[in-house]
């Protein structure tokens, strides 16, 4: 069974699309997973309650790809979208692959903090 949970700022589970894939896990197992996942990269990236961030954990039929593999997206901050894939089942997610998928994904969210903070001063000069 694949699980896919959406997660926000306020920690509740809004959503959740469950697929029938014949792999044998419970819905429990993956919801607390995807609630430690959720809440790690919320506190490592300083997220605001206005992002989302997403969960989910999918079956890959491409060529040389594995079975399993997570996909964690960042949704909501200035318009932006971030994803990022750990070609592990969700239940395989260990803190070693959740520091560098956040490591991978600070520069962007700096990038978007920087570019917001420049359109603000060049519009409040302007005024």
């Amino acid at each position: 069974m694949i699980t896919i949970f959406i997660y926000t700022g306020n920690s509740q589970l809004r959503g959740s699309t469950v697929l029938n894939s014949g792999l044998n896990r419970t819905s429990s197992e993956h919801a607390s997973k995807g609630r430690q996942i959720k809440e790690f990269v919320r506190q490592k990236l300083a997220l605001s309650d206005d992002a989302t961030v997403l969960v989910t954990e999918l079956q890959c039929s491409e060529p040389g790809c594995p079975p399993l593999e997570t996909v964690i997206a960042i949704l909501g901050l200035h318009g932006q979208k971030l994803q990022r894939k750990i070609h592990e089942p969700m239940l395989g997610i260990r803190i070693e692959h959740l520091q560098k998928v956040c490591d991978s994904l600070r520069p962007d969210l700096t990038a978007t903090d920087e570019s917001r903070t420049n359109k603000k001063e060049s519009c409040d000069g302007e005024h």
